[in-house]
């Protein structure tokens, strides 16, 4: 039977997802802002920091779940190999 994560362990992992993903937004908006000061083109440099830090921000997070997902179906398996040795 595969092992089921705490409530708590997932509870953490995603919450440290979404403020992966925040952190990531927020900083590509920040730099955006401060370019717009320094050249005085207001959106432009905002909005392009916030369409790349949405788009980086969310390729990582795409990243970090399919991480998880091969190491759960790699912990399945490993688990049904288990069983498979146990009845032998």
């Amino acid at each position: 039977m595969m092992k089921r994560k705490s409530s708590p362990q997932v509870i953490v992992t995603h919450l440290t997802l979404g403020l992966q993903l925040a952190i990531t937004i927020f900083i590509f908006v920040y730099i955006g802002y401060r370019l717009d000061l320094r050249y005085d083109k207001s959106p432009v440099f905002l909005s392009l920091g916030t369409i790349v830090g949405m788009a980086v921000g969310f390729y990582h997070m795409m990243k970090e779940l399919q991480s998880d997902m091969k190491k759960d179906k790699q912990d399945e398996s490993d688990d049904d190999q288990r069983k498979k040795i146990k009845w032998m």
